[in-house]
């Protein structure tokens, strides 16, 4: 189940030198039944450690971490993550001020190997409870064998008739009108069906310590934006003559 959760794209060698427990936790992924963030959340504190729980929370909602800080310390290591698992390309962002100072802080060494051995472990560790979560949910409550989602991104801008570029890791939504709001009235809303073995984590199976809570406001704007983080292998996606887009100015959903 593990290799299957990562789309067969990580070698199976490289997910047994990262989990050393890599068969036990593949027969609790197996057993795993859960469609929710309660049980999502047990077996994700069943099979992490002290140190990789608090990692975890932090990369996520810390004061520089996904869902607090954009392009801050949390979202540069959740996505040097996935990018050392080779799961994604190697864009960290296309705003080129920005990519300078996120690999000036690489240079510098802000992250020794052991840090980054323990984010990928739990980046692991997320990934498959993730999968298997979105698995049971769209077999046994949307009882469907489609293995994708819909999903939607707000971009500030106006289109042109581009192609949307991808970076390695993004923040999408469920919700389309989510989407319109960071669209705002000039922006699009570009739409992409994804695999769920390319969702990272989302509001049913995203991480939350609840054995020792540092953080209060843990999870709130991923329930209220239904947010998921995706994996992004591919470069762009074919938006000519305006397929997968939807001008925000229209407000054609409302």
């Amino acid at each position: 189940m593990i290799d299957e959760a990562f789309g067969n794209r990580v070698s199976q060698e490289t997910l047994e030198e990262l989990l050393p427990d890599y068969r036990e936790i593949d027969k609790k992924l197996i057993a795993y039944k859960g469609t929710n963030n309660r049980t999502a959340n047990a077996i994700l504190t069943e099979i992490m450690s002290i140190e990789e729980r608090q990692c975890l929370e932090e990369a996520f909602f810390g004061n520089t971490g996904w869902y607090r800080t954009i392009n801050g310390d949390g979202m540069i290591k959740l996505k040097l993550a996935a990018m050392s698992l080779e799961i994604t390309n190697n864009i960290f962002t296309f705003k080129k001020e920005v990519e300078d100072k996120i690999l000036d802080w690489i240079d510098k060494g802000c992250m020794c190997k052991e840090e980054q051995l323990l984010m990928m472990r739990c980046y692991v560790k997320q990934k498959i409870i993730t999968y298997m979560t979105l698995l049971n949910y769209l077999k046994n409550i949307r009882q469907t064998d489609k293995m994708t989602i819909k999903l939607y991104r707000g971009i500030n801008t106006p289109y042109q008739n581009q192609n949307y570029k991808f970076s390695g890791m993004e923040s999408w939504s469920t919700n389309i009108n989510i989407a319109y709001r960071f669209a705002r009235d000039e922006g699009f809303v570009v739409e992409k069906e994804y695999p769920i073995n390319q969702i990272f984590t989302c509001k049913r199976s995203t991480f939350k310590n609840l054995t020792n809570r540092l953080y209060k406001h843990s999870g709130f704007y991923v329930r209220r934006e239904s947010e998921m983080i995706v994996e992004n292998f591919e470069k762009e996606l074919d938006c000519r003559n305006g397929k997968g887009i939807r001008l925000a100015i229209s407000k054609e959903i409302y």
